[in-house]
């Protein structure tokens, strides 16, 4: 226990790293700050940018002044509750920025508390942080905001650049991680990666082929839509052309009924014009073109066709025959579809851009057809065709309210009037005859385009294919790939259960991996102190297991060593000792002899010096004897002179002698030199001495 509170007591090394961490911090978001509220376009951000980083900003600045003032646990608790606050704020509000935010808050969170905090508090954040990205990430799939901000290249960037650096906060810590932390960040990691890759692979691969599914579909019906278009007009020109084959005769003998030249036909035509314009309306002109077996025989074709109004004939110099309604013109030669449907007299199919009527208050389109008799233009019929039908033909061909549907009839404009924006033609454009995802409508949508064709054979296939329409079905990105949506969710929410098992498997793992590391670890410390009696218990026959075998080898050698060691100390010990106890007894010998040579030096007389030296010897030396022998002037025996034992001064008082060469004293003797004998029981030369 004192060790682990030891472990957790915060260091002046996590201050200082607090300071930095708040510091970079607080200069990160105040960079991010100013470019967002400055240079990203409202557009491109949210609408909590502008609050919540700077929100960071000066949290991360307050931790720093904590920091300063020694109080930086509390100042990194205030820094890591602001940013969660402002990662649940975000998904909560905003929709499809959950990911980038879970992932950021993950990092960020996770990088200030493992350099910040003690060990163990800051996995416990980082295991929060964990379970929080995962709350995000429900929340961003299941209760997204009402707001949506498209994501940008430049949020993008920004995320990737915050993740890398307190990525790199991290690993700079990574080392002094606890084996377990390491290993349940390694199981975590490979789980994320795995997992992440393979739903995002599958995602990307579900998107694209549902994409291409949506796509054919959406050509396939622009296609028919094109086609059924172009022949709902080609229809309408046949029916004209039908009508117009009734009329050949009345139009040639309207044509034929002119006398005079060009000119004076065209100025009585245009005085006739003048008339129909200025007179009232119900002059005799007006009423010979209203009243008439021709307008009678155009009214009956209306009444049968109801989407055609203001139909009338006129002759070949385009003076009004027949109509159906009164028209605000008698001449119409001079009229671009008149020009167009006479051709210089060799006939054509005439078919405007839709133009809106005042008097019907909806859209038309002019449609006018030759008359042709004996291969020459007699007359002209036009009429007026309601684009209604077209549309209604459209809306009713979508399919179940899935596609919205378009008719484009112009460069820049749609059927009703309604301008295309400026922004959205080039992507139009690039879907010409093809599908793709374009912005449309200000919409993320998905888009086909083809252009309105009619048969090959049609009278009328250079006019429709002359009004350069097209057909335009669309559908929103988010309805489109709502099966992707669908999928995605379940893959997320079944990736993070994944990743959530390997998250406690992982910890379960490095309990079982580190639990033996770390009671080897336990047992080198012991032995470090001196229990060499400690062993490890062999539970797996893996490396770990042999490491175990090895610490018991290893310190089976060390008990031998210390063992020997031991006994060589010991025994190194004694011969200390011993040799101690020699040089004490040699100290005292050597006093002892300077002790009789100070008294040999000061006596004269032999009587007192012989017994006195013998005595001094045996008890200076510990010798039970001590005997001094004196040799004769014959060299032939040596007397005993003096002797301290009681044998001794019997020897004495009998006047002992020795022969010179027997015994131990003759051989001394004799030779002059000194012999010791250590066992004077099996002394070769052992002479036997009964006083002795």
């Amino acid at each position: 226990m004192t060790m682990e509170k030891k472990r957790e007591k915060p260091s002046h090394i996590q201050q200082i790293a607090a300071q930095r961490v708040t510091m970079t911090t607080f200069l990160l978001m105040l960079a991010l700050t100013t470019f967002t509220i400055f240079f990203v376009p409202n557009g491109d951000k949210t609408p909590l940018d502008n609050y919540m980083m700077p929100l960071v900003a000066l949290s991360a600045g307050f931790s720093y002044i904590l920091a300063r003032r020694g109080r930086h646990i509390p100042g990194i608790y205030i820094l890591l509750g602001c940013i969660a606050l402002v990662s649940l704020a975000y998904p909560l509000a905003i929709k499809n920025i959950g990911w980038q935010t879970a992932f950021g808050m993950l990092l960020i969170t996770t990088g200030v508390a493992t350099n910040t905090l003690p060990q163990r508090t800051s996995g416990r954040i980082s295991v929060a942080a964990f379970l929080f990205t995962f709350v995000i990430i429900l929340i961003e799939i299941f209760a997204p905001g009402m707001d949506e901000v498209p994501i940008t290249t430049s949020s993008i960037i920004v995320t990737v650049v915050l993740g890398v650096i307190y990525l790199g906060f991290i690993f700079y810590r990574f080392s002094q991680f606890e084996l377990r932390t390491k290993l349940i960040i390694f199981f975590v990691a490979i789980s994320i990666f795995s997992v992440g890759s393979v739903a995002a692979v599958t995602n990307i691969l579900t998107r694209d082929e549902i994409t291409q599914q949506v796509g054919r579909n959406q050509q396939t019906l622009a296609d028919r839509l094109a086609f059924e278009t172009g022949t709902e007009l080609e229809s309408q020109i046949e029916n004209l052309q039908a009508v117009a084959s009734q009329l050949e005769t009345s139009a040639e003998d309207a044509s034929n009924s002119y006398t005079g030249t060009e000119d004076e036909i065209l100025i009585r035509i245009l005085a006739l014009d003048q008339e129909w314009r200025t007179g009232p309306d119900q002059g005799a002109l007006i009423l010979k073109v209203l009243n008439n077996a021709i307008a009678d025989d155009l009214r009956e074709f209306q009444r049968r066709f109801p989407n055609h109004t203001d139909i009338f004939l006129t002759d070949r110099y385009g003076a009004n025959i027949a109509a159906t309604d009164q028209i605000p013109d008698y001449y119409h030669g001079g009229e671009d579809w008149w020009r167009t449907a006479y051709n210089q007299g060799r006939g054509r199919v005439y078919i405007s851009q839709p133009e809106f009527n005042q008097t019907s208050q909806s859209f038309g389109i002019l449609m006018a057809v030759p008359i042709i008799s004996n291969g020459n233009v007699v007359g002209v019929l036009r009429t007026t065709y309601s684009v209604s039908t077209i549309l209604e033909n459209l809306q009713t061909s979508e399919t179940s309210g899935v596609f919205d549907i378009d008719l484009r009839i112009s460069f820049n404009s749609y059927i009703n009037g309604d301008a295309i924006d400026p922004e959205e033609i080039p992507g139009l454009n690039s879907v010409s005859g093809k599908y793709g995802e374009i912005i449309y409508k200000g919409e993320p949508s998905l888009v086909s385009q083809y252009r309105v064709f009619s048969s090959a054979d049609s009278l009328a296939q250079n006019s429709v294919s002359l009004l350069n329409w097209n057909i335009i079905v669309k559908q929103d990105l988010d309805d489109a790939l709502q099966p992707v949506q669908q999928q995605t969710r379940t893959i997320t929410v079944l990736a993070m259960v994944i990743m959530l098992l390997a998250g406690l498997g992982g910890y379960a793992a490095s309990i079982r991996l580190a639990e033996p590391i770390i009671t080897l670890t336990g047992i080198a410390g012991k032995i470090a102190e001196g229990d060499l009696s400690i062993q490890a218990r062999v539970q797996s026959q893996d490396e770990i297991g042999e490491l175990a075998n090895s610490f018991n080898r290893m310190t089976g050698q060390l008990r031998d060593t210390l063992s020997g060691l031991e006994r060589r100390v010991a025994e190194r010990t004694a011969d200390l000792d011993t040799a101690r106890l020699i040089s004490e007894r040699r100290a005292q010998e050597l006093q002892s002899i300077s002790e009789i040579s100070r008294t040999i030096s000061t006596e004269q007389r032999l009587d007192i010096l012989l017994p006195l030296v013998t005595r001094l010897v045996s008890e200076r030396f510990d010798y039970y004897h001590a005997g001094i022998f004196f040799v004769d002037d014959s060299r032939q025996f040596a007397t005993l002179q003096a002797a301290n034992s009681d044998g001794g001064r019997q020897m004495l008082a009998r006047g002992h002698r020795l022969d010179i060469g027997k015994g131990l004293v003759g051989t001394v003797a004799q030779s002059g030199k000194p012999r010791i004998a250590l066992d004077v029981g099996s002394d070769a030369i052992f002479f036997d001495n009964p006083d002795l």
